[in-house]
């Protein structure tokens, strides 16, 4: 997946070769499925796999596991999301809970949906987790919508699709998340679309695919696997289709404006067919350039400036793709 880039160490060998250096089971990892990567603000890398937690210091591996017998373990070793806070809190989304893991005291505090409290986390399969610019927390499920969670008042706020409401929420089926400099909350579902969402009113703006060919307001799909904001405020839609870029038609964000949606593999790449194909993560490297991870085609790239596409394909013949 594209955000192997951040646990790589990539070597230029030669102006269009890259010398990839793998992290496997065998250094280390408790499991091979990687779901999420970070890089926290210590320089320490977590890996979010489907067996458990993991925390490398560029030489060894912790591992965090559940466990029956310990109530401050991790609630589910299925890691779907890592996420630190603007105190250097982990927040880690599971397929059963939340968890806010202390790094100091190495325990995990856990958030779980209560069936007789309807005020609550309204699911456990938690997918994303984000901080806003007022300090609460956004949490993406599957199948219970959107959570909203105050820390100081310890309360949370649910928002869920609205029949026949198009400022509601899009989809229950929330996929993944994103903030953008303006403070929006941006949440991909996997049926529906993405919404822009106004933090303060949770009002929603809706961005689907529609039945209108090189439209410029339509998505390549409506499922939607992650959004990433590159170094311009433009946001990049990773679909199961393709790569889609959201660019405001002038500055600044709002409810009432819609950005320009430019289906970029169709826009530009019309014969490439790598930047159509399902996208799961992407990355704005230190050159600017976006680099794509997909399903079943490698790591690909695109320059939206210089309009260079191309992507890295693993070749068994060579130890280094």
């Amino acid at each position: 997946m594209l955000l192997f880039l951040l646990l790589l160490s990539c070597t230029l060998l030669a102006q269009k070769k890259i010398k990839f250096d793998k992290i496997t089971v065998d250094d280390g990892l408790s499991q091979g499925n990687i779901n999420s990567i970070l890089q926290d603000k210590q320089g320490l890398i977590w890996f979010g796999t489907d067996g458990g937690l993991n925390r490398f210091d560029g030489s060894q591996f912790i591992t965090y596991i559940h466990s029956d017998a310990d109530s401050n373990s991790i609630s589910n070793n299925i890691v779907n999301h890592i996420f630190e806070d603007s105190q250097g809190k982990l927040w880690v989304s599971t397929q059963n809970g939340l968890n806010l893991f202390d790094k100091s005291l190495e325990v995990f505090r856990h958030f779980k949906s209560e069936p007789n409290n309807p005020e609550g986390l309204s699911s456990n399969v938690i997918t994303s987790t984000i901080e806003d610019n007022l300090g609460n927390f956004w949490i993406a499920t599957e199948g219970g919508g959107l959570n909203n969670y105050n820390p100081k008042t310890k309360e949370f706020r649910n928002f869920k699709n609205i029949s026949n409401n198009p400022e509601s929420l899009s989809s229950n089926y929330v996929t993944c998340l994103e903030k953008d400099k303006y403070g929006y909350i941006w949440a991909g579902t996997a049926d529906n679309g993405i919404n822009m969402i106004d933090p303060e009113s949770g009002k929603s703006l809706r961005y689907v695919k529609t039945g209108i060919n090189n439209s410029l307001s339509s998505l390549s799909s409506n499922q939607i696997n992650t959004i990433y904001e590159d170094n311009d405020g433009d946001l990049w839609i990773g679909t199961s289709k393709g790569v889609d870029l959201l660019k405001p038609e002038k500055p600044g964000r709002n409810l009432n404006h819609r950005d320009i949606i430019i289906n970029f593999h169709k826009k530009l790449y019309p014969s490439s067919s790598v930047a159509a194909k399902s996208i799961l993560s992407i990355y704005q490297g230190a050159s600017g350039t976006i680099w794509f991870g997909t399903i079943n085609d490698g790591l690909g790239y695109i320059n939206k400036y210089s309009r260079a596409v191309g992507n890295y394909l693993m070749s068994p013949n060579d130890e280094f793709s």
